[in-house]
């Protein structure tokens, strides 16, 4: 209804060597408005570390931060073995996992075999905007997220306007 609910913050923190390889640092934070932040006080930010040479994704950190409780994901990714390291630590998840869902997380293993030129769920924004797209052709990007491989297929169209409710427009670019 054009009311913000909260703010992304998007920057870029130059190169860092992480594990011997040049990568671009790149975080993203998610805040409320203050209004909905009295309501519920949480916070998200989110890094990733793109290997300046390959744009693969290196690591991939996830920062959760809910009242005083805070929990992180890690995830390093081994292209040479074609492997994804997953790691959490902290305080219980946010939201109630059922016990069928928690006992399905727990079934999958923390290493996980990956597909060439896998990314994070991060990085593939960036790694999109690298390609050279024509319009309404497909393109098949392999992301890593929640200990899973999905294969997510994009296409770029036109930019259009939208009038949401006569209050509010706002662009969306695919």
């Amino acid at each position: 209804l054009g009311v913000p609910v909260g703010k992304i913050t998007l920057n870029t923190q130059g190169l860092e060597k992480i594990d011997n390889n040049e990568c671009y640092h790149i975080i993203a934070r998610a805040r409320l408005n203050r209004f909905l932040a009295k309501l519920y006080d949480i916070e998200y930010t989110v890094h990733t570390y793109i290997n300046k040479d390959t744009f693969f994704t290196h690591r991939f950190e996830k920062i959760r931060r809910f009242k005083d409780k805070i929990h992180r994901t890690v995830i390093n990714f081994d292209h040479d073995k074609k492997e994804a390291q997953y790691n959490e630590e902290g305080s219980a998840p946010l939201l109630e996992i059922t016990s069928m869902r928690g006992k399905v997380a727990d079934d999958i293993p923390a290493t996980l075999k990956i597909i060439n030129g896998t990314q994070d769920l991060f990085s593939s924004f960036y790694y999109l905007r690298l390609l050279e797209m024509k319009e309404n052709e497909p393109y098949k990007i392999n992301i890593y997220y929640d200990r899973r491989n999905w294969s997510i297929e994009a296409k770029m169209q036109k930019p259009f306007v939208k009038d949401s409710f006569r209050i509010y427009k706002f662009r969306i670019y695919y």
